[in-house]
């Protein structure tokens, strides 16, 4: 035995997707960072949109919500970046743009963030208002 798992079924890459989204609503799901070439089994996870919400600071380090909303374009789903602190409190006009951002875009949404506890967190906070 090799220790790598055997699968009875073919290898599907949207399943496998499946398990890296944490489901906080019946329209609501968080991930932790993805890229361009997630945004296919997210769409075949039977989300409408993503919601990015990236740190301001790592902005120009990982410039690659461009690449991911040309690839939600491409998929069909819709795409919202809204830049957030990295650390400390969240201003409430910036809650309120995320829930505001979430009436808009078509459901299910994605939300993804650093993490995604963190992610979880500012979507509660969003909400909580």
């Amino acid at each position: 035995m090799t220790g790598i798992p055997e699968f009875s079924e073919p290898y599907h890459q949207d399943e496998i997707m499946r398990n890296f989204f944490e489901k906080l609503s019946s329209d609501i799901s968080v991930s932790s960072q993805i890229v361009a070439a997630d945004v296919g089994a997210v769409a075949g996870a039977g989300f409408r949109s993503i919601l990015c919400l990236s740190p301001e600071e790592t902005k120009e380090r990982f410039p690659n919500s461009l690449q991911i909303e040309q690839a939600s374009f491409c998929s069909g789903l819709g795409f919202a970046d809204i830049a957030i602190p990295q650390s400390g409190p969240i201003a409430t006009p910036k809650l309120e743009q995320i829930k505001s951002v979430l009436t808009k875009l078509p459901s299910p949404v994605l939300i993804y963030s650093g993490s995604d506890l963190r992610a979880a967190r500012i979507w509660a906070e969003a909400m909580a208002l």
